[in-house]
């Protein structure tokens, strides 16, 4: 199935319309069972989400046949990686290789682009070939926000697969031919935040002042849905696993009837029509990274 696990919700409060909170770990269980049941094979995680890697590790079926991705540490506060930062990246990989329990997985991103992009980027990317060649990894890659990174970490590094931000309000890496070259060269395409965190799904009437400018988009969006019988979960969703050049379009949940209309969802044929009527091109309202705190 192309349907994948977004795990941030498993071990932290996430999403602007996110109202249950972290799941517990019999939810968190359940999830999982339910999950493998239904043939999702990826789980996306980091050493930053909270204590995601270790909810996961505890809670993974016997015998499960997930691909799990995990992430690097950021450096933001860094001027740029050294031999130190290169230290602390193998160490954080092999605690999160102890806290979910295994002894080697799917892929290992940098989570934030600018690491690779910023003073010692290539001494960063070598040291994940160093993890790929131990064999405790499979593929090697990086997380992007923007087009701009993806373009010039391609030109850069031979990565192995790459996750980025696709939905109906943000198409910019379809729309740029990315996609495009992404799987002409084989590297695996992971898509994230086909519901951008929930605000696609949000009653247009309630949304938090700061999207003020893009409310009527949103209804737009609602209103196009509705008319093709679907409702705004089921539209987000179908834009995002038509893209043909996406391996995996990953969702994040949180309880098992989130998980249950999901997988309705994916069962269903239609196509959203004419997306390219709502597309968003302000990163302050297609990028999560430049919102404010929602309380």
């Amino acid at each position: 199935m192309k349907l994948g696990l977004g795990t941030v919700q498993f071990g932290q409060d996430y999403g602007v319309s996110n109202v249950l909170g972290k799941p517990s770990l019999e939810v968190v269980r359940d999830l999982l069972a339910v999950a493998q049941s239904a043939q999702i094979k990826t789980l996306d995680t980091a050493a930053q989400y909270g204590d995601s890697e270790a909810v996961i590790g505890m809670c993974l079926p016997v015998n499960h046949r997930f691909e799990i991705v995990t992430k690097t540490p950021g450096f933001r506060s860094r001027p740029g990686i050294g031999d130190e930062e290169a230290g602390l990246v193998r160490s954080i990989f092999d605690r999160s290789l102890g806290r979910l329990g295994c002894s080697s997985i799917f892929g290992l991103l940098v989570h934030r682009a600018g690491d690779l992009l910023g003073p010692g980027g290539t001494l960063l990317f070598e040291t994940l070939q160093q993890i790929k060649k131990s064999k405790r990894v499979q593929h090697i890659g990086v997380s992007v926000q923007d087009t701009t990174q993806l373009e010039t970490i391609i030109s850069r590094y031979p990565i192995d697969i790459v996750q980025l931000p696709l939905n109906v309000f943000n198409q910019s890496f379809r729309t740029s031919g990315l996609l495009e070259r992404l799987r002409k060269t084989n590297i695996v395409v992971h898509t994230r935040s086909p519901f951008l965190q929930g605000l696609l799904l949000m009653n247009p009437a309630r949304l938090p002042a700061y999207f003020t400018p893009i409310r009527d988009r949103l209804r737009a969006f609602h209103d196009h849905a509705a008319r093709q019988g679907m409702t705004p979960l089921q539209a987000a969703l179908s834009y995002a696993l038509s893209i043909q050049e996406a391996d995996t379009v990953l969702c994040g949940v949180a309880a098992a009837n989130q998980l249950d209309e999901i997988l309705v969802a994916v069962r269903r044929h239609d196509s959203l029509q004419n997306p390219e009527e709502f597309v968003v091109n302000d990163p302050m309202f297609t990028n999560p990274s430049n919102w404010p705190e929602f309380q």
